[in-house]
């Protein structure tokens, strides 16, 4: 998220007549200059409870920053567990204030706490931004009555300069699983799929992310062909991450629209996503995506199709993200 805020502002300066403000939390993985302001926010479950109870002192905090710098609208990139306090410092001082919502309900393995934040976010702005009709739909019909606007998540370009296209090594297909590893990801649809494909698929499949070891994870592992990377992947790693692979796999079982899909895209890379929540909206327009339906054996299927399909019109990296960004950027500023 602290990138995505950092693209969207990038975007927002580059429109004519705006001056974008970033405000970032002070320990974020990535810290742009200039920042309007930056806050010490928490460093673990202890220091954010204190951090709530405390919230009065935040407050001022906030409005004395929001003072200093007078913003005319603002965009919340996501809603966290102090963002409440961001917008009820924004509803003081009448500053119009939008909520991207990037999805309507916790996934299997979400903290609930995540949702109260978002609701409570949610109650104190003008309305609602979201990424895909599908996140649009369930917030209607959860009864959320304020505007909201439908936008789309731009590429994200990781590397500085543009990867390799895809097969240049010559050698097996590389195929990326990349992300949280949470049980929503589909791990147990790749495990199958790694399974049904056997001990010789001509195929490497990378799994790299973070969280909690699993069955899934152990089944992935026992095939020969797969390796898991249960690690955090800082910021600086991610360009090489993805330009290593031909193809980027997404077996989610539930999805709004994905970060990870957007990287994959920006980088030129093959795309095989189920077919779930907004994935369609997102990718469908892409030329080098297979959806299929959220099954081992389809996915199974569409790593074969690819594996056995010749490169002869691969795909290219984007050529310039930040004209996505920006026309994001003024659609948002025009509508709100």
């Amino acid at each position: 998220m602290p990138r995505f805020a950092w693209e969207l502002a990038r975007g927002c300066a580059a429109v004519p007549g705006a001056v974008a403000l970033l405000s970032l939390a002070q320990h974020a993985e990535i810290m742009p200059v200039p920042v309007a302001f930056s806050l010490a926010t928490y460093h673990g479950p202890i220091s954010c409870v204190l951090r709530l109870v405390l919230w009065p002192l935040l407050l001022v905090r906030l409005l004395a920053a929001l003072h200093r710098v007078r913003p005319d609208i603002a965009i919340g990139v996501h809603a966290g567990p102090l963002d409440p306090v961001m917008a009820l410092a924004l509803r003081l001082y009448r500053i119009p204030f939008r909520l991207i919502v990037h999805d309507a309900t916790t996934h299997p393995g979400d903290r609930p706490s995540v949702m109260l934040a978002q609701n409570a976010t949610l109650a104190l702005s003008a309305g609602a931004i979201v990424l895909c009709s599908h996140v649009e739909a369930l917030l209607r019909a959860q009864g959320f009555a304020r505007p909201i606007l439908r936008s789309q998540h731009p590429p994200f370009a990781f590397a500085c300069q543009p990867p390799p296209p895809p097969r240049a090594h010559k050698g097996p297909l590389r195929v990326l699983c990349f992300g949280r590893l949470q049980s929503y990801k589909g791990l147990n649809l790749l495990a199958d799929a790694a399974q049904q494909l056997g001990p010789h698929a001509d195929m490497v499949l990378r799994v790299v992310g973070q969280g909690a070891e699993c069955a899934d994870l152990a089944r992935l592992r026992a095939v020969a062909w797969v390796t898991v990377e249960n690690r955090w992947v800082p910021e600086a790693e991610l360009g090489a991450v993805f330009a290593w692979a031909d193809a980027v796999v997404l077996p989610y079982t539930e999805a709004s629209q994905s970060g990870v899909a957007a990287a994959a895209m920006a980088s030129g890379r093959h795309l095989i996503a189920t077919d779930v929540g907004g994935l369609a909206e997102q990718c469908g327009q892409y030329p080098h995506v297979r959806l299929c339906e959220p099954s081992g054996a389809a996915l199974a299927r569409a790593l074969c199709a690819l594996r056995d399909t010749p490169d002869t019109n691969p795909p290219c990296c984007a050529a310039d993200t930040e004209i996505d960004w920006r026309e994001m950027a003024a659609c948002l500023i025009a509508a709100i």
